[in-house]
């Protein structure tokens, strides 16, 4: 059912300007993509009637400082998968594709399905603490690209170039990894979500970090799962039942659960039987890793919302 008490708005968000659709009026806007055109943007939208609430996709860190300055003028908003946006518009038969056309399609698909605000969802600290995590993340794939080189024959030249390369990437990456102490250390919600996290054998400093940072996000536990693209979707049809199997979801956060996974099975005693039993019942390698990661995330939710330590008994 359609809210009309919300005036659902549409923001096609590049690097210049953010093109502004606005369902109530039907209006379109563009400001540029900085403080002042946001700012200048939410002065019009006090104008508008009902409640506002924003809608944008994703685009690589162009929508960042409107994500911040939303949360910083408690305006209600939702990050929109784009390729949801973008089935959306094909079922509507809208092929054509434009800046403006975008805008208002994101502000027809946040309406159509009463879109939940996440202005509850994110905390300017995590945020922060997801940047400085992604940047460390740069820099060691970065790191191993020029480590592979060294592996091959290399002018002196190069070899020389790219030992130094090496050394300034270890050095920036120790900055990070400070940088990154400090804060928590100075957060007393994140370091005791990292201290308790780390308690489950398995999961580590990073792995407790990056979880912290990717899931920050808040919900039922079938719709994290989901979130996390753990859930394994039926295939069926008249008499036939298909294989399950995983999909969607948010990629780098399935890649660090299953990673932990893998941990886990050398150290995590139940982790280790769930995985066996489930061997045993004739299950894959990778089926019974990808239960054993659902199985963990859902230990990690129950840590984080009863703000307990892992208990083996309990687990």
């Amino acid at each position: 059912m359609l809210n009309n008490n919300i005036n659902y708005i549409g923001i096609d968000t590049s690097k210049p300007v953010l093109d502004v659709y606005m369902s109530s009026s039907g209006k379109y806007i563009q400001v540029a993509n900085s403080a002042t055109g946001i700012k200048e943007l939410f002065k019009q939208l006090k104008s508008e009637s009902g409640e506002v609430f924003l809608a944008f996709e994703p685009t690589g860190g162009y929508e960042r400082l409107l994500k911040s300055l939303c949360l910083e003028h408690q305006v209600s908003f939702a990050q929109i998968h784009a390729a949801n946006i973008r089935n959306f518009a094909k079922a509507k038969g809208r092929w054509a594709k434009t800046d403006k056309i975008d805008a208002r399609i994101i502000a027809e698909y946040a309406e159509s399905f009463s879109v939940k605000p996440q202005l509850s969802l994110y905390d300017e600290n995590l945020l922060h603490l997801k940047s400085l995590n992604q940047r460390r993340q740069q820099l060691l794939c970065e790191l191993n690209r020029e480590t592979n080189r060294l592996e091959v024959q290399q002018p002196k030249v190069l070899e020389a170039s790219i030992t130094k390369h090496i050394n300034w990437l270890r050095a920036e990456i120790s900055s990070i990894d400070k940088e990154l102490d400090d804060y928590i250390a100075e957060h007393t919600d994140l370091s005791e979500d990292m201290d308790l996290l780390c308690t489950i054998p398995g999961v580590g400093k990073q792995t407790s970090l990056a979880i912290m940072t990717e899931l920050a996000v808040s919900g039922k536990l079938s719709q994290l799962v989901a979130f996390a693209g753990l859930a394994p979707y039926n295939r069926d049809s008249g008499s036939k039942l298909g294989k399950r199997f995983i999909r969607a979801g948010k990629t780098s956060l399935k890649k660090i659960l299953y990673m932990a996974a893998v941990a886990s099975l050398r150290c995590n005693k139940r982790l280790m039987q769930f995985y066996k039993l489930l061997k045993n019942n004739g299950k894959p390698s990778k089926v019974a890793i990808i239960a054993v990661a659902r199985k963990l995330l859902k230990i990690i939710i129950a840590i984080r919302e009863n703000k307990i330590a892992y208990d083996e008994k309990v687990a």
